[in-house]
């Protein structure tokens, strides 16, 4: 007996599909989630483009839904405030930390005690240009609120683009000041169709390597309703990358989570759907909520029907002046009487459901999750959590936390760090030299921010002193976990001492380290037991 032949699928010409292709569109059948017969996932069809694709043409309804979202949904606001609190909180701070190993190519002399000294002169001038309005093209913000834009923008539109501008004439002492430009105007000159040297508003080398040489920005918001600035929403500024010799000019900051990807998607993006459903919900529970309670109860009568319209019919004027002498006012602490005859009904609001708060919960969960953040983080609710869990959920809060602190720092901070010590170098402020050959081992450094805080402060101070005796933890990455620099902390501390030994206190620090606390392996000694309590 002969098989029967199978026939191959046709291609929309009604030519014959190649194998390879019509195994690629049927699968293996080996994967269920691949499955095209299957009845949970036949209608499953997913978007198979390249980052681009699947990206660029949604950007320009995602980045209004999340704005939308933030604005006007308590608990998206709430994700997005608690992230930034916690990536930027009252401000980043530098910690230099030149690579004095790779800088002794040039001279010996490059040795720790150089890199300390040389760091905290760095770090005093980038405190200076940083904490003030020295830093802000319109000399309005200083650098720390500049980054909690940044990082709200990351919520909202994907990314952030900055424009680093050369400004001496302000003549506060810099010259690098910093213009934020929303990734609104971030576009394709005449909105015209992405191609692969030119995409999202980015141009890209010939070569196609990835490299980008250029951003096409519009002059005005394309969203701008000053009639004054419309004109400017159809003009196109191109500019370069860098300056012919090397300077950057502009700074483009998003996360990226495939290769070859242009521009960065909302952190909400995941969510916005859920988002969206349960804000219409507790809505509609709320307003059910409202109705139910303006209606406290019903007045019914025992008249038939052709009892009232014989009533109408005999003297209709009395009748009606009768009713409104017993009308019944509906508001708080009413004493009702009722018109003879007349029966009141009381009213047992159903809404909201029974379920509504942990549905509610459930769902919050769901899109803190999406969000990157813990549900007890985002919402404030610690009301049934104990010591572990709740320090579980802070440990992968915080771990979320510092990877975008980093990213901020890699991807917008280190460059500014650049651009600035670029400057300070040039002008003699500060000695770095062969700057150019060994520029990222004058520029290594890592961003402190705000402290994780305490859960129980006993334990985990007594860890910390335990890990940094058994020299398995540094005092940098403890202080920096508290939000500190660590050789701010030790000469503060040096300096507080000092002070409380010209003024007579003692040293409570060198008295503990002397008198240790005792540890008993099983019992205290009977000297030292607590006295047992006296019957009454």
């Amino acid at each position: 007996m002969t098989k029967p032949r199978i026939r191959p699928k046709t291609t929309a010409d009604g030519g014959a599909m190649p194998r390879s292709s019509v195994l690629s569109y049927w699968g293996s059948g080996a994967h269920h989630g691949a499955s095209h017969t299957l009845r949970d996932v036949a209608a499953w069809h997913a978007s198979a483009g390249s980052a681009d694709s699947d990206t660029l043409p949604d950007l320009d309804t995602l980045i209004p839904r999340a704005r939308d979202i933030r604005r006007n949904n308590g608990f998206a606001q709430s994700i997005a405030q608690t992230s930034v609190d916690n990536i930027v909180g009252s401000g980043i701070r530098l910690c230099a930390t030149p690579d004095y190993v790779a800088l002794q190519a040039i001279d010996d002399s490059f040795d720790e005690d150089w890199a300390d000294a040389w760091g905290e002169q760095w770090e005093s001038i980038w405190h200076e240009y940083w904490w003030s309005t020295a830093c802000d093209a319109g000399d309005k913000k200083t650098g720390d609120m500049i980054s909690e834009e940044v990082s709200y923008s990351k919520f909202d539109n994907g990314g952030s683009f900055t424009l680093p501008l050369w400004l001496p004439q302000r003549g506060d002492g810099f010259a690098t000041k910093l213009q934020t430009v929303e990734v609104d105007r971030l576009s394709n000159p005449l909105d015209a169709a992405d191609t692969p040297l030119l995409r999202g508003g980015i141009e890209f080398n010939a070569d196609l390597t990835g490299e980008a040489i250029a951003a096409h920005i519009l002059k005005g918001h394309p969203g701008e309703r000053f009639m004054w600035s419309q004109y400017k929403a159809q003009d196109w500024a191109r500019i370069p990358r860098r300056t012919p010799w090397g300077r950057l000019r502009w700074i483009h900051d998003y996360d990226s989570d495939r290769p070859d990807q242009t521009r960065g998607k909302p952190w909400l993006s995941a969510v916005l759907d859920q988002f969206k459903n349960i804000d219409r919900y507790v809505k509609a529970e709320i307003a059910a909520a409202v109705s139910n309670a303006n209606i406290w109860g019903a007045i019914t009568t025992p008249l038939e029907h052709d009892e009232i319209v014989s009533l109408f019919r005999d003297n209709e004027e009395e009748y009606l002046a009768a009713r409104n002498r017993h009308a019944v006012t509906m508001k708080a602490n009413t004493l009702a009487t009722l018109f003879p005859g007349d029966e009141l009904t009381s009213f047992i609001p159903q809404r909201p459901a029974t379920g509504f708060g942990v549905f509610v919960k459930n769902v919050q969960s769901i899109i803190a999750i999406g969000a990157g953040v813990p549900y007890v983080i985002a919402a404030k609710d610690f009301s049934e959590s104990n010591y572990s869990n709740t320090r579980a959920a802070m440990l992968e809060g915080w771990r979320t936390f510092d990877r975008r602190r980093d990213r901020l720092g890699a991807g917008w901070l280190d460059p500014i760090n650049g651009l600035l010590m670029e400057e300070m170098v040039t002008s003699g402020r500060i000695k770095a030299p062969e700057f150019y050959r060994f520029r990222r081992a004058y520029l290594r450094c890592t961003w402190i921010g705000p402290g994780q805080g305490y859960i129980d402060k006993v334990k985990e101070a007594t860890g910390d002193q335990i890990m940094l005796d058994g020299d398995t933890e540094t005092l940098q990455r403890i202080a920096a976990r508290r939000g500190l620099h660590w050789r701010e902390l030790i000469n503060q501390r040096a300096m507080e001492r000092k002070y409380a030994a010209r003024k007579g206190l003692p040293d409570h620090t060198a008295t503990r380290a002397a008198n240790p606390p005792q540890v008993f392996d099983n019992e205290p000694p009977e000297d030292q037991k607590r006295p047992a309590a006296v019957p009454a």
